[in-house]
């Protein structure tokens, strides 16, 4: 759902072509891949989510930036969240999304702390 055309340059979307859907509001071709995109209008998420329906994609892993994640917390379309959190601060850069619930559980991960939220 990110706006920028150098997502499939710098990401690892290559390695898992076969099992990817790229969802992006901007018609992208690559050459030599083969990456099934949705394209939609205005990035509406209950749009992406009948069209992914429609193939018969029931589970959905969103991995986004904050705006991404944000909205699918906002339309209120999601069941399980999870968040881990390292060790390290980071001072500078965008603020995560804002997820007004209490984990129902807990577990660590070497140093990293895993947070598992449920929607309803």
């Amino acid at each position: 759902m990110e706006d920028d055309n150098r997502l499939l340059e710098e990401s690892l979307l290559r390695q898992y072509s076969e099992n990817s859907i790229l969802v992006t509001s901007n018609k992208l071709r690559v050459p030599g891949e083969v990456i099934q995109s949705i394209t939609t209008s205005d990035n509406s998420i209950s749009q992406i989510l009948e069209s992914l329906y429609k193939e018969n994609i029931n589970s959905v892993l969103v991995e986004g930036g904050r705006m991404t994640l944000q909205r699918f917390i906002d339309s209120d379309l999601w069941d399980e969240c999870r968040i881990i959190t390292g060790e390290t601060q980071i001072c500078d850069g965008l603020a995560a999304p804002v997820l007004d619930r209490s984990a129902y559980k807990e577990m660590r991960s070497g140093s990293d702390m895993i947070c598992f939220y449920m929607n309803k």
